[in-house]
C-alpha cells in the first residue's frame, strides 16, 4: 500500500505548483505588473476626483471663492451635487471593481485602495465642522440687519439699493437688494437664492406680514420675530 502511494506521489510530482489555465499570472509577470499598475492608476484617479469634489464643497460651505468675489448661490449648491453625484459614482464603480480584483488576488492588492474613501471620509468630515462651526441665517445676523433697517427708513418710500453680482455683506448674509417700499415695509433680498427662480430674503413690517406683487408664484410668508418676517417665492 506503501509503495503504491509512494508511486503515485512521484509520479505527480512534475505537475505540483502548476497553476490553472484560468488563474491570474504569477507575481512579478508581464502581466500582473500591467494588472497592479491599473489599479494604482484607478486609486490616484479616484483620489484625485475625490478631492476636487471635496475641494468644491468646502468652498460652497464657506461661501467664499478663493482670490475671487464671485457670489456663492443655491444654484452653484445644485450644480455642484448633480456633477458630485455623477463623478463619484462613476469614480466609486471603477475603485469598486479595482477592490474586488485586489481581493480576489492577494499580489495586486495595494495600499492605494484605502487612500479614495480615506479622503472622502476626511473631506466629509471638514465640510460637517465648517458648516457647524461658520454662523449663518437669521439670528447670527440680527443686529446688521436692523442697522440696515434703521439706515433704509432714512430713505423716502419707494427707494432701493441694488448690489448685482457683487452683494453687500450684512452680518453673516449677502444681500442682493435693499428697498424701502411705499407700504412702509423694508425688503432685504437674499443675494444666495435663485434656484429655479425661486427667491428669498427677509422683510421687517411692523404692520403685520408684509404682501408681495400678485405676479408671484408659491408665495410663502413665515414670521421670524418682532417684526421680521422671511418670504419666499418664484418669478
Amino acid at each position: 500500500m506503501s509503495t503504491a502511494v509512494a508511486a503515485t506521489s512521484s509520479a505527480l510530482e512534475p505537475y505540483a505548483g502548476v497553476m490553472p489555465a484560468d488563474a491570474a499570472p504569477a507575481p512579478g509577470t508581464r502581466r500582473a505588473r500591467i494588472a497592479s499598475g491599473a489599479i494604482r492608476a484607478v486609486c490616484v484617479f479616484a483620489a484625485v476626483v475625490v478631492l476636487a469634489v471635496v475641494s468644491a464643497f468646502i468652498v460652497l460651505t464657506i461661501d467664499w471663492v478663493p482670490f475671487n468675489d464671485y457670489n456663492v448661490t443655491s444654484t452653484d449648491w445644485f450644480l455642484g451635487f448633480l456633477v458630485s453625484q455623477w463623478a463619484l459614482a462613476i469614480t466609486g464603480l471603477a475603485w469598486l471593481i479595482a477592490v474586488v480584483a485586489a481581493w480576489r488576488k492577494r499580489h495586486l492588492r495595494t495600499r492605494w485602495l484605502v487612500v479614495p474613501p480615506a479622503l472622502l471620509a476626511i473631506g466629509v468630515l471638514i465640510v460637517v465642522v465648517i458648516g457647524i462651526v461658520l454662523p449663518a441665517g437669521f439670528d447670527t445676523s440680527r443686529a446688521e440687519l436692523d442697522a440696515v433697517v434703521n439706515q433704509t427708513r432714512l430713505h423716502p418710500p419707494g427707494w432701493s439699493e441694488n448690489y448685482h453680482y457683487d452683494p453687500r455683506q450684512v452680518g453673516n448674509l449677502e444681500v442682493w437688494s435693499v428697498s424701502h417700499r411705499e407700504d412702509g415695509v423694508v425688503v432685504v433680498s437674499d443675494a444666495d437664492s435663485g434656484l429655479f427662480f425661486r427667491m428669498s430674503g427677509w422683510a421687517h413690517s411692523p404692520q403685520g406680514p408684509p404682501t408681495f406683487e400678485p405676479g408671484v408664484k408659491e408665495l410663502e410668508v413665515n414670521h421670524l420675530e418682532g417684526p421680521w418676517y422671511s418670504y419666499h417665492y418664484v418669478l
